[in-house]
Parts: C-alpha cells; structure tokens; sequence
C-alpha cells in the first residue's frame, strides 16, 4: 500500500527524525510505500534543508546558516542535512486537502508518532489535520504510537468535540504512553492500543546502516 505519514515538523529535533525513519522503515520492510507529508509553513523543514544545503554548497561553511527562529542560536550541519535527504521519504505540501489522496495514489495515512496529538505543538488548523479531517472515507486512517505529550487534558471543549468525531473515523487507534490510552477512552470514547515507539521496532543493523559513516572512533553509547 502507499502510506501517507503525518507527524510533527522535524525542525532541530534529532528524536523527531529517528522516529520518523523508524517508522518508514518498519513500513518498508512490511512491503509498503511511506511517503512523509511536511506542511509548507514559512519555516519548514524541507524550505530550511534547501536552503542550509544551498548556503552549504556556496560557501562550504557552517557560518551564517539559516536557523529555525524557536532554536536560536542552533544550527543544522552537514551530516544531519544528509541524512534527512537520503533517508527520509517526504513531500512538501501548501495543504492537507481531500485531493492529496489522489495525486499521491494513497491508499492509508499514518499519524505519528510523537506528540501530534498535543495541541500546543498543533496550532490552527494543524490539530484536525493530525486527525485527518481532510481524509475521505475511502482511505484507512491509522495512528500510531500517537502521543498527547502528556497526562493532561490540553483540549478546549471545542477542540474535544471537533477531534472526538475526527478520532471515531479511526480504522486503528494506538498511542505510546498507557495515560494516552485513558485520555482517548475518557475523552473521544475510542479505544486505543498501547504500542511501542517505532524506534524500539528496529534492529541494530537497521541503524547500523545509517551509523556507518561516524568520523569518531571509540567507545561510545547510542542513545
């Protein structure tokens, strides 16, 4: 199947891309086709790689590089560019519309993981999004190991009853934390299945194969 993926923006975050290439590769090795979707906001991921990639190439230098205005003072390099282009399958999109399921010849979305389930990290239409409102009924809508970043309730009455229709829509519902698990059954009346995060589904050789070009030799740990 072709499987459209939904989760948080990559920016800076080194956990949000592990998970994000966990999961396309458990996709992967199950015979399917992962194709990640990053909203097209002034400030995002891919518009940031291009950009880092191109001062990068200009100037062969780490000085001056664009940066992300939430992670001042932080900036992206050479490896982690490289990395996200070769080992992330992902499109840029202005949207979350209805016709993204035909363009891209979807044939199931998978919302997670990480906390896209967190309003604060959702702001604006991005929270619907993430429960698929712009999906029709004739593709399966699947979550997994979703997070709401915490044991909270973070959702306005509105935001519950708007997401609560959207989350029963649901062909399989999985979250990664067990308070997840309450929150969906007390607050959207779904069921929820307590899953691992797509990190802890690989083996060492699948991160191995990403690993191999470390420069630094020595005893250390992957953490």
């Amino acid at each position: 199947m072709k499987i459209g993926i939904l989760t948080q923006h990559f920016l800076l975050n080194y956990g949000g891309i592990i998970q994000n290439f966990a999961l396309q590769q458990v996709l992967l090795k199950l015979g399917h086709e992962p194709l990640t979707f990053e909203h097209d906001t002034c400030y995002s991921r891919t518009r940031w790689l291009l950009r880092t990639a191109k001062q990068i190439l200009k100037t062969r230098s780490l000085k001056g590089l664009p940066v992300y205005p939430i992670y001042q003072g932080r900036v992206g390099n050479k490896n982690f560019i490289k990395f996200v282009l070769k080992n992330i399958r992902s499109v840029t999109v202005k949207d979350f519309t209805p016709g993204l399921t035909q363009i891209y010849g979807l044939d199931a979305y998978v919302v997670g993981s990480d906390q896209v389930w967190r309003p604060a990290f959702n702001l604006g239409p991005r929270l619907v999004n993430m429960f698929l409102d712009f999906a029709g009924d004739d593709v399966k809508k699947i979550s997994y190991a979703a997070s709401f970043g915490c044991k909270e309730w973070e959702y306005t009455e509105e935001q519950e009853l708007q997401c609560g229709k959207l989350a029963k829509r649901f062909d399989a519902i999985s979250v990664r934390e067990a308070s997840g698990v309450d929150l969906c059954k007390e607050h959207f009346g779904v069921d929820a299945t307590l899953v691992l995060d797509p990190t802890l589904l690989l083996d060492k050789e699948d991160y191995g194969k990403v690993c191999n070009d470390v420069p630094r030799k020595g005893k250390h740990i992957f953490v």
